[in-house]
């Protein structure tokens, strides 16, 4: 049952947002049909995270620069890094942030 979960389009979009050795790992499940003998704990967090239903929410990089460019280009670390906060706590507004996977476009 839960290897044929894995073939489920909500479950093979979430495996893009997964980290390239996490989806390595589902996708040899996959790909096997069957889980190992003894499954290891990155394994487990792994398909948790991929059978989650994962959000995934966009930066657009010129977005993303007008953000930070927002009251002009000279600024310190900490009122660059409030921009960015900002911007991408507009961004998960109403998300639950523990399935929000960021990707930059």
């Amino acid at each position: 049952m839960l290897v044929e979960n894995l073939d489920d389009p909500t479950v093979q979009a979430n495996l893009e947002l997964l980290k390239p050795k996490d989806r390595a790992l589902v996708m040899e499940v996959r790909e096997r049909r069957e889980l190992p003998e003894t499954v290891p704990a990155d394994l487990v967090r792994a398909l948790q995270e991929a059978l989650s239903g994962l959000v995934k929410v966009t930066i657009m990089v010129e977005d993303l620069r007008r953000a930070l460019m927002a009251g002009g280009s000279a600024c310190s670390v900490e009122e660059i890094e409030t921009r960015f906060e900002n911007y991408v706590s507009g961004l998960v507004k109403d998300k639950d942030e523990r399935k929000v996977r960021l990707v930059v476009e």
